[in-house]
Order: structure tokens, then sequence, then C-alpha cells
């Protein structure tokens, strides 16, 4: 047995841990001892993600989407659209003139008590029937001139839903003053013969070409307003409309900021 010690080997060098070939020592490896793939986002901490960035202010339409000019079609649409309230309402004026007329006349002829007995009479039942005749036509005349003034201003401005919307009133309005001028055309004839009476044949005539005008000037939008010019612009207006909205939203519809969700830690599961 060796009395004496065993000398004392050098130093052993230090235990080294596994070789990491990554920018990072501390970067985790997987179970085959392959490096991960560092998170994206530990290394760009502050990169806003794509999806949730603001949405693009918006833009001008493009020179192709400009306002076209004013089509003068169209504004003689409007034009003769306002013109329809003031024949209705001279239509009105001559029928309540030749209505004071025949009354007023019965009675001075007559005098109070037969004009009254001439009143109550069955046979008469249509002169005291002509107030209310006025009344109606009052009305429809008012109903269709708010609709051509109205429409007409949705015409100028290039709606096509407008001009179908007006095509249809026109057609009814038509149908209509065509009863009118055959009833004032009867009624004139009717009128001759009470000339000893009272002479309404000059107010009736004017009646008749009152229709006549009413009956024009309704015909004329419905064929201004679909003449190729009067098309070209309702097209071109459309598609300003369509690009001015585009642009105010290119989306087509409007979004709401969603805040994004936070990132997860490396360390989480």
């Amino acid at each position: 047995m060796n009395e004496y010690p065993r000398p004392a080997s050098p130093d052993p060098l230090p235990q080294q841990g596994p070789q990491t070939s990554g920018a990072y020592p501390n970067q985790p490896q997987n179970q085959y001892g392959q490096n991960q793939p560092v998170n994206p986002q530990i290394s760009q901490p502050y990169m806003q993600n794509p999806a949730h960035q603001a949405a693009p202010s918006p833009s001008t339409p493009p020179e192709s989407a400009a306002k076209p000019k004013m089509s003068i079609l169209l504004l003689s649409v409007l034009i003769l659209a306002i013109l329809m309230p003031i024949l209705r309402v001279i239509e009105y004026g001559i029928m309540t003139s030749m209505v004071s007329s025949m009354m007023e006349s019965i009675r001075q002829s007559f005098g109070e008590d037969i004009y009254q007995h001439v009143m109550a009479n069955p046979e008469y039942y249509e002169l005291k029937t002509v107030k209310n005749v006025v009344i109606v036509r009052l009305i429809i005349g008012i109903f269709f001139s708010i609709i051509y003034i109205l429409f007409g201003i949705f015409i100028f401005l290039g709606y096509n839903w407008a001009r179908i919307v007006l095509t249809v009133f026109t057609v009814l309005n038509t149908l209509l003053v065509m009863l009118f001028l055959m009833d004032s055309i009867v009624g004139y004839n009717e009128f001759a013969n009470f000339t000893d009476l009272v002479d309404l044949r000059g107010q009736a005539f004017g009646l008749v070409i009152i229709y006549i005008a009413i009956l024009v000037v309704g015909l004329l939008p419905l064929i201004l307003m679909w003449l190729p010019p009067a098309n070209r612009y309702v097209r071109q207006r459309t598609s300003v409309r369509r690009a001015r909205n585009q642009a105010n939203n290119p989306y087509g519809m409007s979004q709401s900021y969603v805040y994004p969700a936070p990132a997860p830690h490396p360390g989480q599961a």
C-alpha cells in the first residue's frame, strides 16, 4: 500500500452545454435538437397587425367621374312639370266662372222663388252637383301637379326610377284628361242650346283649349325624358353617384375600428 497520496490531476474542463447554432444562446429547441423559429412578434414587438390598420382616407373621385353637363331635355321636363299646376289653376278658374255664371243667370231670369223651385227639380240635379264636380277635378289636378313637380326634380337630378314612376302617372293623367276633354266638347254643344239664357260657349271653348294644353304638357315630358341624350345623361349621373359613394366608403359599408388582441407570450401554450 502506497503511503504517499496520488498527485492531484489538473483542474478538469468546465462542462459546456450543448452548442447552439442560432443567434440567441437561449433559443429553445425542439425534441429533435433543432432550434425553434424565433417568434416574429418577439423580434418585432411593435409591428402593427395589417388586419387592424386604419381604413384609408376617402379619396377624390376620378376625373372620369366628373359631374356631367346639365341636360337641356331634362331641364325642359322640369319646366313642363312646373307649368302643369298653372294650367290646373286656369282650369279651376274657368269651371268656377262657368258655374257662377250659370247659377246667377238662372236666379236673375226667373227670380229667387223659381230658382229654388228649379234647383229642387230632379231634372236639374246635375246643376246642383256641378260644384262637386269642380272640386273633384281640382283635387285631381292638384294631386297630379304635385307628382309632376316632385318627380320632375328627381328626373332633372338624373334618377332613373323617377322616370319610370312619372311614366306611369303620365299614362293615368292622359286618360283622365282625355275624358275631361270629351266631356267639355259635349258640354260645349249643350251650352249652345241655352244661348238665350246665358252664353257659356266662350268659357266652354276656353276649357277645351286648356285640356288640350294639359294633354300636351303631360305628354311632352314622357317623350323628352326617354330620348337618347337624356338616357346618356342619366347613366352618367348614376356613374358619378356610384363613384362618389365608393370613394367615400371604399369597403361598401361602415366599419368600426377593432382593437387588436394582445399577442400571446412565447411561454404560453
